[in-house]
Order: C-alpha cells, then sequence, then structure tokens
C-alpha cells in the first residue's frame, strides 16, 4: 500500500514537473519581439520588394511587431532620415535589410559601422552582388561588432529570406528567455 501512495505521488510530481517544462517553453514563444525591415518601396514590383512584404507578414503572423522603416519616417521632424532610421534601429530588437541593387547596400554601410546598431542589423545579400565593392567590403569586415550577413540566391526568394528571417527571430526570443526578457 504505501509503495502504491509513493508511486502515485511520484506520478502526480513527474506531471507536475512536466507541466512547469512546457508553460517554460510556451513563456518563451510569447516574449515580444520587434523587427525593423528595410529595403526597396513595397510597390516597386521586384522580387526583393515582394520578399519584404512577405517578410512583415510572416512576422505578424507570428505575433511579432513588425514595421517598414518609412513607416516610422517623420517628414515633420527635424532630424534627418539618418537619424530618425538610428533611432528606429536603435528601438527595434532586429533589423532586416534587403537591398534591391548593389548602390542601395551602401546604405547599410551607415550604419554597420555604428555599434549600438550594427549588432542588430542582418544584411540579405544576393550572391550575384559578391564581386561589387558594396558586398566584398561587408562580408571582409563581418566580425562581431558589425552587421551579420546572410546572402542568398535571387532563385530562392522569397523563401530563403522569409525562412531565415523567421528563425534569427526564433532564435533572438529564445536568446532574449535566457538574459531573463520575459513574456508579456
Amino acid at each position: 500500500m504505501q509503495r502504491e501512495l509513493m508511486g502515485d505521488a511520484f506520478s502526480q510530481f513527474q506531471d507536475e514537473v512536466e507541466s512547469k517544462r512546457k508553460a517554460a517553453l510556451s513563456r518563451v514563444d510569447r516574449i515580444p519581439i520587434a523587427a525593423l525591415i528595410w529595403g526597396p518601396c513595397p510597390d516597386s514590383g521586384t522580387c526583393v520588394a515582394e520578399a519584404r512584404v512577405e517578410l512583415k507578414a510572416a512576422l505578424i503572423d507570428k505575433g511579432y511587431v513588425a514595421h517598414f522603416s518609412e513607416e516610422l519616417f517623420d517628414s515633420t521632424c527635424a532630424h534627418s532620415n539618418l537619424v530618425q532610421q538610428a533611432a528606429q534601429a536603435e528601438a527595434y530588437d532586429i533589423v532586416f535589410s534587403i537591398p534591391d541593387s548593389p548602390g542601395s547596400i551602401a546604405e547599410i554601410h551607415d550604419f554597420a559601422r555604428l555599434p549600438e546598431i550594427s549588432h542588430k542589423v542582418i544584411a540579405f545579400l544576393n550572391n550575384a552582388w559578391n564581386d561589387g565593392y558594396s558586398n566584398r567590403s561587408l562580408l571582409e569586415l563581418q566580425t562581431y561588432s558589425t552587421c551579420k550577413i546572410q546572402l542568398y540566391d535571387a532563385i530562392n526568394l522569397p523563401d530563403c529570406v522569409v525562412n531565415a528571417a523567421l528563425d534569427i527571430t526564433y532564435r533572438l526570443q529564445e536568446l532574449f528567455y535566457l538574459h531573463g526578457r520575459r513574456a508579456l
């Protein structure tokens, strides 16, 4: 009889531990993340613009806060566009940059050298541009204190960007959980 009671108590304890484990994992999924998305105008009709639109929708579907930088730009503000974008990047947890031309990669250089911001920037760069100055310099200077580079093949758009960004965002949620950020 004593052994049966101990077995029941042990089983209840196991159930309690399992319930706590599942609740902790559920809290990870509810940790808020704010994502800023840089790139071409959503209406431009390019594959990169489509990837940007799909990324925003996917992030929102997962319960994250997601905005395009231009949605936050205030034309009546006395501060320059550069400073407004820096303030946006500072406020958000992660910044996904998806340039649509080698020239637009130059904008990433403005932020890749700012330690307060650069570690938040994930730059998706087209492999086809790796021989150009902009891609090469970002790749060659990539360190722990500059932006992270994710190379992609344009033929795989938009899925390669959306899937990678969702995985990165989920890992950021886990990191925040491990560092004490808690769910809402």
